[in-house]
């Protein structure tokens, strides 16, 4: 069952054309595979390892601080913005608040999590923009904000 998966992702690493996409994908399975090899190793692969894996494959660079002028690791907002775009595809990659770092999904549970806290995010967010229409009401003039409904129980849940 795992060899067919393995096979599986194998085959989706070679569709992915963008050479920077493949090698994050690349890299991640390799990590997957380890993992089920050694049950020790820990599936999850760090934004770091896998910049570091960039960096030896030759398409990162090291940055330089620019108060200590020492070498660091560059911004990982390159990677995170690639692993957003392989999700929203349906790469079956996934991360979670729970633990840091992209692992391979290999059940169908594991999609749970992932998928209610970013469900969660999302109506937070959606949330927020109705206050955004309301904010515009009252400064046009167009509503009062004493028509509004404060609920205090609405502003806990945010302060905490």
């Amino acid at each position: 069952m795992k060899k067919e998966y393995l096979q599986r992702l194998k085959t989706l690493c070679d569709q992915i054309e963008n050479k920077f996409a493949r090698e994050i994908f690349y890299f991640i399975c390799k990590k997957y595979q380890q993992s089920l090899v050694d049950p020790t190793v820990n599936k999850n692969c760090t934004k770091e390892e896998i910049i570091l894996h960039l960096i030896n494959m030759g398409l990162m660079n090291m940055s330089i601080d620019k108060n200590t002028k020492e070498e660091k690791l560059p911004d990982d907002r390159q990677v995170r913005k690639i692993c957003r775009q392989l999700i929203k595809i349906g790469i079956p990659i996934l991360s979670s608040s729970m633990e840091a770092g992209y692992f391979i999904c290999d059940d169908t549970s594991e999609i749970v999590r992932p998928f209610k806290e970013n469900h969660s995010r999302a109506l937070n967010i959606l949330a927020v923009e109705k206050g955004y229409k309301k904010m515009s009401g009252f400064v046009s003039g167009q509503i009062n904000m004493l028509d509004t409904t404060f609920q205090e129980e609405n502003l806990e849940d945010d302060l905490l």
